[in-house]
């Protein structure tokens, strides 16, 4: 179970982990998505590629969305109503750390 749970987290991460090169930052430093005006002006698109372009990401937008309900709901089917709670608990913990690392292991102290 530990590995599908695994190999489900890493189809969601590794397409993110691709976007990150074209990413914007947003007020937190992480990336929101592919930046059209910074490609346009990096690549000299034309505004029929800008256009193209960016009814490529929207499409893709929505894809990487209706997986991740998928995602969440066959992981439903597979996890206890604890996991359930537990991994909820992990999303909030994450959430509330502005994007930082889907782990809710301590950090380690620094020694004096």
């Amino acid at each position: 179970m530990k590995k599908t749970v695994l190999a489900i987290a890493l189809s969601l991460a590794i397409p993110a982990a691709v976007a990150v090169g074209l990413g914007s930052q947003g007020e937190t430093g992480a990336p929101r998505g592919p930046n059209v005006e910074r490609l346009a002006q990096t690549l000299d698109l034309t505004d029929q590629q800008k256009t193209q372009l960016e009814a490529i990401f929207a499409e893709q937008g929505e894809k990487r969305r209706a997986l991740r309900e998928e995602t969440r709901a066959r992981m439903q089917e597979v996890l206890t109503a604890e996991q359930l709670t537990q991994l909820d608990e992990m999303r909030q913990h994450r959430k509330g750390r502005h994007g930082g690392k889907f782990c809710n292991k301590p950090q380690p102290q620094s020694q004096q």
